[in-house]
């Protein structure tokens, strides 16, 4: 017989509890209702969790590489994109991309995924500003750029948080998933009793 879990009744991502021969859903099928070890409680909403610091802190990096990136690629591809090595063209594009993705993988696998959203919102304005700032330190005859930059900004907002968002999303989707599947399979083995 499959001996209890050294972990406690609950699996590390509290989706499973051990009845004391297998493992059964810890939550009800709508959600609604969350079984505590002994009675079926009512689910008052997401408690709040902050992230771990460090997230916090590449969070942080990230936007502020952000805000610094755009004012580096205008000027760049303002002059003759097609001038742009391709080896620093995808230095550039996948530098900004690659750390989303990781980010956002680091979020799904030891945050709540609503964090996604908390880190999206300073990317967009930080990646905002950099389009500000790149646009006003590239003069354009008769100072079009003001005017090029607050259109900019409108016009560019919701691809912008669009595209950020979908990079956390994609890096948090693919660990809250790994992570859904290691408790599946450790369920699985401990039901066959391949953890004994």
């Amino acid at each position: 017989m499959p001996q209890v879990p050294s972990n406690g009744p609950f699996s590390e991502d509290g989706y499973w509890w051990w009845d004391g021969a297998q493992w059964r859903p810890a939550f009800s099928a709508d959600r609604k209702w969350r079984f505590d070890g002994t009675t079926w409680q009512r689910v008052g909403g997401v408690a709040w969790r902050w992230a771990p610091v460090w997230q916090v802190l590449c969070a942080a990096i990230w936007c502020l590489g952000l805000a610094v990136w755009m004012p580096i690629t205008v000027p760049l591809f303002n002059t003759d994109p097609a001038s742009v090595p391709g080896s620093l063209f995808v230095l550039i594009l996948g530098t900004p991309t690659v750390a989303g993705l990781a980010l956002g993988y680091a979020i799904g696998r030891t945050a709540p995924l609503y964090w996604v959203w908390i880190f999206a919102a300073p990317a967009t304005l930080a990646q905002l500003f950099g389009y500000v700032q790149g646009m006003l330190e590239a003069p354009q005859p008769g100072g079009a750029e003001d005017i090029a930059a607050g259109a900019g900004v409108g016009i560019l907002f919701v691809p912008v948080s669009a595209a950020l968002l979908g990079l956390l999303w994609a890096g948090a989707g693919v660990a809250h998933w790994l992570r859904l599947a290691r408790g599946l399979r450790r369920g699985t083995a401990v039901m066959t009793g391949a953890d004994e």
